[in-house]
């Protein structure tokens, strides 16, 4: 992981614990200070450090292969999309499982590669990229 200010100038690096992995996504929560990162090689959800790249835990067994993250600031929760199984899982900052949902399919709440994910904190709505089914669904957050 490479880090960089707002005008680009390098400060500082670090490695994620298994350096040979591939990293599909990552999200930041500055209140929290941490930096969740999704991991294909773990099988799992991946690893959570500190800003300052100190590694605090390794999150498993969540999801088949971790799609895309996101953190609801507003709740300090996280957001994870799971391509293999096609759902979504909304997680407390401990990692803990608060509420999933989703289907393989192309019925409304189900996806076929369920990938990219954010949320707009104004609206309460969780945007997922749904990449077979080639549209974006969002659900309203409560």
């Amino acid at each position: 992981m490479r880090v960089f200010d707002r005008d680009g100038n390098y400060l500082n690096y670090w490695f994620i614990n298994n350096s040979q992995a591939a990293v599909p996504g990552m999200a930041i929560d500055p209140i929290a200070d941490r930096i969740y990162v999704l991991n294909d090689n773990w099988m799992n959800f991946g690893g959570v450090y500190n800003t300052n790249g100190n590694f605090l835990a390794l999150w498993g067994g969540i999801t088949a292969s971790a799609g895309g993250i996101c953190v609801d600031r507003a709740k300090g929760n996280i957001c994870v999309s799971d391509m293999s199984l096609n759902r979504i899982y909304i997680l407390d900052s401990n990692g803990g499982l608060i509420a999933q949902w989703g289907e393989t399919g192309s019925g409304d709440g189900q996806f076929n590669v369920a990938r990219g994910i954010c949320l707009n904190t104004a609206l309460r709505r969780l945007y997922v990229v749904d990449r077979a089914n080639q549209r974006v669904e969002y659900f309203n957050m409560h």
